[in-house]
C-alpha cells in the first residue's frame, strides 16, 4: 500500500494546489495517474489525503472542507441542501476481520458485496491489500470497491491498524 512517504516533493506539491483549486480527491488519483504515472487506489488517495491534511475548496462554501473531519463535511453538505447526496455504502457491502488472521498476513477477513459474493481479502506486512473474489474471474462494481475500501479503512482504524 501506497504512503504519504511514496511520493515526490512534486506530487505532494501538486495534490496540495489541486486541494486548494477544488479538485476532489477521484480526480486527483486520475491526475497522479496522467501526470506522475502514479496509480494508486482510492483507500489509498484517502489516506495519503489525510496524512497531508488536505483541504479541498467546496465550490459552494465560503470555507474550505476539511477531508479528515467527515462531521464538517456532512454539515457543510447539509448547509447547502445536499444532505440527500451524502454518499453511503450500498446496502449489504460488508466487512470483517478474521479472528485469526492467515498465515504470513497482518489481518485478513471476508467482504460481502451487493451482488450477494463474499470475497477474502488480506492486507501483508508491506501494506500490500489482496482481494481474492469467489472465482478467478469475479470483479466487484467500482462502486461496491468504493465502499468496501471505505468500510475497510474504517473497519482496520476501529481495530488499531
Amino acid at each position: 500500500m501506497k504512503s504519504l512517504s511514496d511520493l515526490s516533493q512534486e506530487q505532494t506539491t501538486a495534490l496540495q494546489n489541486w486541494a486548494e483549486e477544488g479538485v476532489k480527491l477521484a480526480d486527483m488519483q486520475t491526475r497522479l495517474k496522467d501526470e506522475f504515472a502514479l496509480k494508486l487506489t482510492y483507500l489509498e488517495m484517502q489516506l495519503i489525503a489525510s496524512d497531508l491534511q488536505l483541504v479541498i475548496k467546496s465550490e459552494r462554501s465560503t470555507g474550505p472542507v476539511d477531508l479528515s473531519n467527515q462531521e464538517q463535511m456532512a454539515a457543510a453538505r447539509k448547509a447547502h441542501g445536499r444532505e440527500e447526496e451524502t454518499p453511503a455504502p450500498p446496502k449489504g457491502v460488508s466487512v470483517r476481520t478474521d479472528s485469526v488472521a492467515r498465515p504470513g498476513m497482518i489481518v485478513s477477513g471476508k467482504a460481502t458485496f451487493t451482488d450477494g459474493q463474499t470475497a477474502e481479502w488480506s492486507l501483508d506486512q508491506m501494506g500490500r491489500l489482496a482481494l481474492k473474489g469467489p472465482s478467478p474471474d469475479y470483479r466487484p462494481s467500482e462502486s461496491d470497491l468504493a465502499s468496501f475500501q471505505q468500510e475497510l479503512q474504517k473497519l482496520l482504524q476501529k481495530e488499531g491498524f
